[in-house]
C-alpha cells in the first residue's frame, strides 16, 4: 500500500478535523472525537480542502461548507476537490471547467480529454493527438497552455519540477518546459521531495538530486519518501521485507514487515505483521500490538483510523479506542490526503470531458475538401497515382465493388474520420482455361 505514497509539496489546505465516514448507505462527517458534525446524507463524500468538500447526491456532484450547506449545488456529472482554491468540474455534455470557491466559471478547456487538479499552480491535461494516441501537457491558473501536449506520460509538479516521459527518455522539466534532468536510463520516476526524487533503473529504486546524480544508488525493490526517511522494500526476507532507511540509504528500521504506512509528522507508523496491523516507533519497537485488519497513519499525532471486523473506529497512541468501530467505511481519499494533500489530489483525482466540438470536427474534415477534389484527388486522378499517394498495395483493394480505406484520422473526442475510395477496380479475364481471374 505504501508504494502509492510519494509525497510532494503544495499549498492545498486539508481540514483534518472532519472525517468522511459511511453509516449504512449514506456518507457524513465526524470530528476526531467521533461526533457527527454533518449527518449522513450523501452518496459519496470527499475530504475538506480549501474549506470545501466535494460530495455526490442523486448522481450529481456539488460542494459543501463545514456546516454541511451547499456552496455550489449538485449539478456536475464529474468534479474534483479544490486545490489552489479552484476545482475542475464537468456538466453533462460539457468540457472540463474551472470554478472558484463561489462556483463562478473561470474558463473551460474544450480540446482536452482529461485534466487533473492543480499542483504548484500547474495542472496536467491529456489531449488526443490521433485516434490511438494521447499526449500530456500543463496549463496554468489562467487557462494558458504553458507546456504543450508533447509528452507520453507526466507526473505532477513538486519543488518546481515535473517528471515526464518523452519516448523512452525520462525527463524532469521546470515550469517553463525546460529540461532540467534528461536521462534515458532512469525509469519509474517520482516527484521531488526534500530535494531528492525516487527513481528506478528498470529493476531497483534509489534517489537522485536536482542535478540527476544518484544520492542513493538503486538497490531497493521499492521505496517512498516519509519525511526525512524512506519506506523501503528489499528483495529478501520473503514477504517480510518492508522497513525504513535514511537519506543516505542506511537502514533505520530493518526490513521485517509485510507492509507499512508513513510516520508523517507522527511518532508512530502502522505496520503489517502477519495478517494484522499494529504500530511501531521510530526505532522499530512495537508500541501497539498487531490486532487490526487495517490501520492508517496518525492524524495530527492524535488519533488513527483502524478497521476491525469490517467496521472502522479511532484509536489513540496507546492503542485504546476513542471511537469504537461502528462505521461501514472511511474515505480512502481522506486517509491518503492526510499523508500528503498535494500529491494525492493532483496525482489521483481527475475529470474527463463530455464535450464534443462539432465545429472543430467539421473544420478538420472540410480541410480536405476543395474545388480540386478531396485531399487533392479527383474523379480523373488515375488509380495508380492514388495507390502511390497513400502507399496502398493493389492486393489490398477490394476485388469487387466496395470501400477501400485510404487513411484514418481523429476529428476530436470519440470521432474518427476515414477517407475511402469506392468502385470496381478489377476486370474479370479468362485464365486460359475455364475460369477467370481478377486483374
Amino acid at each position: 500500500i505504501f508504494l502509492t505514497l510519494c509525497s510532494c509539496g503544495g499549498g492545498n489546505s486539508l481540514n483534518k478535523e472532519l472525517i468522511p465516514v459511511k453509516s449504512g448507505e449514506a456518507w457524513g462527517y465526524i470530528n476526531l472525537e467521533g461526533t457527527y458534525i454533518i449527518n449522513p446524507q450523501f452518496d459519496e463524500a470527499y475530504p475538506f480542502t480549501d474549506g470545501l468538500a466535494l460530495v455526490r447526491k442523486g448522481g450529481l456532484y456539488g460542494y459543501i461548507d463545514t456546516e454541511g450547506s451547499y456552496v455550489v449545488n449538485p449539478k456536475y456529472s464529474a468534479a474534483a476537490s479544490f486545490t489552489s482554491h479552484v476545482a475542475w468540474t464537468v456538466e453533462k455534455g460539457g468540457a472540463p471547467t474551472l470554478i472558484d470557491e463561489e462556483g463562478k466559471t473561470l474558463f473551460s478547456l474544450k480540446d482536452v480529454e482529461k485534466v487533473w487538479p492543480f499542483s504548484e499552480s500547474m495542472a496536467k491535461f491529456e489531449k488526443a493527438v490521433s485516434d490511438t494516441e494521447s499526449k500530456y501537457g500543463f496549463v496554468n491558473l489562467r487557462g494558458e497552455v504553458i507546456i504543450p501536449p508533447i509528452y507520453d506520460s507526466a507526473g505532477v509538479f513538486s519543488e518546481g519540477l515535473a517528471n515526464v516521459m518523452e519516448g523512452n527518455a525520462t525527463v524532469y522539466i521546470d515550469k517553463d518546459g525546460r529540461k532540467v534532468i534528461n536521462d534515458s536510463l532512469l525509469k519509474n520516476t517520482r516527484p521531488f521531495h526534500n530535494g531528492t526524487a525516487v527513481v528506478g533503473n528498470g529493476r531497483d529504486f534509489g534517489t537522485i538530486d536536482r542535478k540527476g546524480k544518484f544520492v542513493i544508488n538503486p538497490q531497493f525493490s521499492e521505496m517512498a519518501p516519509d519525511g526525512d526517511l524512506f519506506i523501503i522494500s528489499t528483495s529478501g526476507n520473503g514477504d517480510n521485507n518492508v522497513g525504513w532507511c535514511d537519506k543516505n540509504g542506511k537502514f533505520v528500521i530493518n526490513p521485517q514487515f509485510g507492509n507499512a504506512f508513513p510516520f508523517g509528522s507522527a511518532d508512530l507508523a502502522p505496520v503489517m505483521i502477519g495478517k494484522s496491523w499494529g504500530y511501531v516507533d521510530k526505532k522499530g519497537k512495537i508500541v501497539i500490538n498487531p490486532q487490526f485488519d487495517y490501520a492508517s497513519s496518525f492524524i495530527d499525532n492524535r488519533v488513527a483510523i483502524v478497521e476491525t471486523g469490517g467496521k472502522f473506529g479511532l484509536i489513540d497512541k496507546e492503542g485504546k479506542y476513542t471511537v469504537n468501530p461502528q462505521f461501514n467505511s472511511v474515505s480512502y481519499s481522506y486517509i491518503m490526503t492526510n499523508i500528503n494533500p498535494s500529491y494525492y489530489l493532483a496525482g489521483n483525482q481527475r475529470v474527463e470531458t463530455e464535450y464534443f466540438n462539432m465545429d472543430a470536427a467539421l473544420d478538420m474534415a472540410m480541410e480536405d475538401i476543395s474545388d480540386g477534389g478531396i485531399d487533392g484527388v479527383t474523379f480523373t486522378t488515375p488509380l495508380s497515382k492514388i495507390l502511390k499517394k497513400y502507399d496502398i498495395d493493389e492486393n489490398y483493394l477490394y476485388s469487387y465493388s466496395g470501400l477501400t480505406r485510404l487513411r484514418r484520422y481523429s476529428l476530436g473526442r470519440d470521432l474518427v474520420g476515414e477517407l475511402s475510395i469506392d468502385g470496381d477496380f478489377f476486370h474479370s479475364v479468362s485464365d486460359g482455361w475455364w475460369g477467370t481471374t481478377q486483374v
